[in-house]
């Protein structure tokens, strides 16, 4: 009998194991360029979930990740009807006119997978894989305009190799230094947004695996429009397991209120070598092309370069008030001295007076400056600049008219929600329309829209020098190691005004 026994072990274990291989249907294969990173893309004919592996040179890198977000127009994340595959190679060479490269090469492949919630909406599943990453976003259907609520994301990245990780607690404005930190600690930061629950991240965060030296991976989301909000990350459960969440309209609910057709931001893995993540442009590939120059002048009015600002001579209590015109001039001399582009008026200037009013004194500022061959930026806060499109143009063509190149534009209190990511594209269109360059501060790290908008020079979102005055590592400023990690995580998903000289 106990062949017998044996014989039906063996047949109810091969049968549980073809029932599980049928289970698992492939939908997609998709391939970097240099064949080294592969994805599959999988659908279960039991419930309809999907989800997606990634080897990487034959190792498995990303196990088994679920995909799909749940809205008001349907269950995306389940029971969906497979209706199709279609795929491309992107293959196009662009340039910028910031950041690290002037010359960027655009190289990956691509599938778009198409599913139907059980309500009948639909929705594209598209995936990137380049050579030096991976990345997904969704694509919602729908009548133009059509109102849209997703009020979760399921989305995840799994990294079962995990050994350990690097990344600073969600804060508003990114202005806390980067950690290292072990899988149950990285579980159990907590940032300063109750709502969020522990393990949350402020983007990117990057993660070292026990696979080896080129296994690496820089999680992060790119393209993060007016449309969507950004997504924090978010480590919970299994070791290495990372999902996302949507940070809401306003700072007052996580759901993103939205309209249809509505393509999210890409979710994305920027893996390899260290030395591969530094360079990656990943984020810039995955956005927009750049908008026509609404001056007809092809951007070429775009001019990064450095500047002196004015506030961090102030901090010591020796100077005279910081919107002092004679102040100005001198910071200005220091520019023209030092072969600088750039003086930046900072927070003041509206409360001071020259010959009589704010407007003399602002304007004498940038004919000043001009004498010397030194343009002007202008500093406001986010909060002052209001009224919509319309109103941010007039604000915008103001300091313009008074001579100023460009606007550094700070505290965006709300943090990631869609309502910022609204402001800070609108915001850049109407600079666009005046010819101004924009700096946010006070903000998100930025997610690759300045190759959409070329006008987009420079994001504070970092623990920059201010911490020289402020206190910081020994009351010197930031820790030198904390300095080397900006150039891993930080500064590989767009450019970085570190402060004090910008």
């Amino acid at each position: 009998m106990n062949w017998q026994k044996t014989l039906l072990s063996f047949v109810i274990c091969h049968l549980s194991f073809s029932l599980a291989e049928a289970s698992e249907l492939t939908r997609a294969t998709i391939s970097s360029p240099d064949g080294k990173n592969i994805v599959t893309v999988y659908q279960e004919s039991t419930d309809g979930t999907i989800y997606y592996k990634m080897v990487r040179a034959n190792n498995l890198f990303i196990d088994k990740s679920y995909l799909g977000m749940n809205t008001n127009a349907g269950d995306f994340t389940k029971y969906l009807n497979f209706k199709g595959v279609t795929s491309q190679t992107i293959d196009e060479t662009y340039t910028m006119r910031t950041g690290k490269f002037s010359s960027i090469h655009n190289n990956c492949n691509e599938a778009t997978l198409s599913f139907a919630a059980s309500t009948g909406q639909e929705m594209d599943l598209i995936f990137r894989v380049y050579d030096d990453g991976v990345a997904y976003r969704y694509y919602f259907k729908g009548a133009t305009k059509t109102d849209f609520k997703v009020t979760a994301d399921k989305s995840e990245i799994s990294i079962p190799s995990f050994k350990r990780c690097w990344g600073q607690r969600w804060t508003y404005d990114y202005s806390v230094t980067y950690s290292e930190f072990s899988w149950s600690e990285a579980c159990a930061i907590e940032g300063n947004d109750d709502r969020l629950g522990k393990g949350i991240f402020a983007p990117p965060m990057l993660v070292e695996s026990s696979l080896g030296i080129g296994y690496y991976a820089l999680l992060t989301d790119a393209a993060a429009d007016r449309w969507f909000s950004r997504a924090p990350v978010q480590a919970s459960g299994t070791t290495g397991h990372f999902g996302f969440v949507p940070r809401g309209t306003t700072s007052g609910a996580l759901d993103v209120t939205t309209t249809r057709p509505l393509k999210t931001p890409w979710r994305c893995a920027i893996v390899g070598r260290l030395t591969d993540i530094a360079v990656s442009n990943l984020c810039e590939n995955l956005s927009d092309p750049a908008m026509l120059d609404p001056t007809g002048k092809n951007w070429e009015w775009v001019k990064p370069g450095f500047s002196s600002w004015d506030w961090g001579g102030q901090q010591g209590g020796g100077l005279k008030n910081r919107t002092d015109f004679d102040v100005a001039k001198e910071y200005i001399d220091f520019a023209a001295t030092m072969g600088w582009k750039y003086f930046t008026l900072d927070e003041g200037w509206s409360s001071s007076t020259y010959n009589g009013s704010m407007e003399n004194y602002v304007k004498g500022i940038t004919q000043y400056a001009k004498q010397k061959g030194v343009e002007c930026w202008i500093w406001n806060s986010s909060g002052g600049i209001t009224g919509g499109l319309d109103g941010y143009r007039s604000k915008l063509k103001q300091f313009h008219d008074w001579g100023f190149v460009g606007a550094k534009i700070d505290f965006f209190y709300d943090g990631d929600t869609r309502g910022v990511m609204e402001k800070q594209e609108l915001l850049l269109q109407a600079a666009a329309e005046n010819q101004m360059m924009i700096n946010f501060h006070g903000c998100p790290t930025p997610t690759g829209l300045r190759r959409k908008w070329p006008n987009f020079v420079a994001v504070e979102a970092v623990d920059g020098n201010e911490d020289y005055f402020t206190g910081g590592w020994n009351n010197t400023g930031t820790d030198p190691g904390y300095n080397g990690m900006l150039t891993l995580m930080r500064n590989v998903v767009g450019p970085m005004d570190y402060t004090i000289c910008e």
